[in-house]
């Protein structure tokens, strides 16, 4: 479990290409950089208390997956799960899905195959979440200012149809090495048959976006940058696909290209983008390094292997 494999030596080296990389192209952009060490404890402060938010969202998240499968977490232990998933995902020896799924088995007998069909609805539910999003908030800009991006636009659409798609399609896994995987589709079958859940996901996900969202702002305003709200919500919509590129301990670089990006294609200045998003990783990293090694502790220190058995597809 705890070890360099290959696969995180490579990331590390994409890491530290990509940081270089992201040194070269702003070197000339100190003003606009040096704004984030003028920012006051006030500041810092406000920020913080939206950061804090996220992984009280994403853990309800969890709280409700696992729930269809008999699991039942509390707030606290929800919350400090997501907390050491976002810490271990910075760190080299572990990604943070790992540890979370291990917890899960020790604790409470949940499966790995069940795991793995909370993770996928999760991501499946958020590509739809994201992608409407993202969508609507380009076409109000589109209508209100006559400019869309065609690459943003076609991005939000894939995401959409990709997640109903998933939403409907059987998939079944009749070759023997293939078992794995079907017991995972069956998981997602009886997630997706619950519509109440999808909703509530959903609705989850809208908070979480208006999150990340408040903060941006926050942080766009307090450099001196402030962008249109909507706007906001399109790069927030686009930076879920930082999971798909997460090539890079905690999407780092990653995530701020991408909403460089984002702030780009919808023609503000992707200097500034990426300034705000090192803004808003500064003051998460604090804390998620900070409730990480505390909620690390507390989670292994109460962890006892429940003997009950949660309902399994395996």
């Amino acid at each position: 479990m705890f070890g360099f494999s290959r696969s995180k030596i490579i990331s590390y080296l994409i890491l530290i290409i990509a940081i270089l990389s992201a040194i070269y192209l702003v070197r000339g952009q100190r003003d606009t950089l040096s704004k984030i060490f003028e920012i006051n404890i006030f500041q810092f402060s406000i920020i913080s208390l939206i950061v804090l938010l996220t992984p009280l969202a994403d853990g309800l998240r969890t709280m409700l997956l696992t729930k269809q499968f008999g699991v039942n977490l509390t707030v606290k232990e929800s919350f400090a799960l997501s907390s050491v998933n976002n810490f271990w995902n910075y760190l080299p020896f572990t990604g943070g899905i790992i540890v979370r799924s291990v917890y899960l088995k020790k604790k409470h007998g949940f499966s790995y195959t069940n795991f793995i069909s909370t993770v996928a609805a999760s991501y499946i539910i958020s590509f739809l979440s994201f992608g409407l999003v993202g969508l609507v908030s380009v076409l109000i800009i589109w209508q209100t200012k006559g400019f869309a991006n065609l690459w943003v636009v076609s991005i939000f659409l894939l995401s959409v149809l990709f997640s109903l798609t998933m939403i409907k399609i059987n998939l079944k896994f009749n070759i023997k090495f293939l078992s794995l995987l079907s017991k995972v589709f069956s998981g997602w079958k009886i997630l997706r048959e619950r519509k109440s859940l999808l909703i509530n996901l959903m609705l989850l996900d809208f908070v979480l976006i208006l999150v990340f969202a408040i903060r941006l702002s926050l942080a766009a305003q307090f450099l001196g940058t402030p962008l249109p709200f909507l706007g906001i919500l399109v790069i927030v919509s686009l930076s879920l696909f930082a999971v798909l590129l997460n090539v890079t301990p905690g999407a780092l670089v990653v995530k701020e290209a991408i909403i460089s990006f984002g702030a780009a294609a919808l023609s503000y200045n992707p200097y500034e983008g990426f300034t705000i998003s090192l803004l808003d990783r500064a003051v998460s990293m604090v804390w998620i390094f900070l409730l990480g090694v505390i909620f690390s502790y507390y989670l292994t220190s109460s962890r006892q292997v429940n003997k009950g058995k949660s309902k399994s597809v395996v």
